[in-house]
């Protein structure tokens, strides 16, 4: 497997995870039971996923109708390691962001890292 340029996070949805394993990802959905220290997600695709807090943590009080972007590495085709969280919105259209990842996945040289020899 060739290095992932530093600062690139491929954006992925539960059906396309099993193909970026010990890739770091960016994920988006909400969280579905946020219990003890293997989370469940419900990815903008609907599909779901298992997020392991060891590296990173989920805000204390996250809303059920919160939409995150979660920063972590690909462990296996269902479980990400968690490192960050960001809080979007409660209003964030997960249909839409869902297309965009399939138009995504079409023209993947619009969306690829701009990779600068120095």
């Amino acid at each position: 497997m060739a290095a992932q340029p530093d600062g690139y996070y491929p954006r992925v949805n539960a059906a396309t995870l099993g193909q970026h394993v010990d890739m770091i990802v960016s994920v988006v959905g909400k969280i579905a039971s946020p219990v003890g220290s293997i989370v469940q997600m419900q990815c903008a695709d609907g599909g779901m996923i298992h997020l392991s807090t060891e590296h990173g943590d989920l805000p204390i009080d996250l809303s059920s109708e919160m939409v995150v972007e979660v920063i972590g590495q690909v462990n296996s085709p269902q479980e990400v390691a968690l490192f960050v969280t960001r809080e979007l919105s409660t209003d964030t259209d997960l249909e839409t962001y869902n297309r965009m990842l399939m138009v995504q996945a079409k023209f993947p040289q619009y969306f690829a890292p701009v990779v600068v020899e120095q």
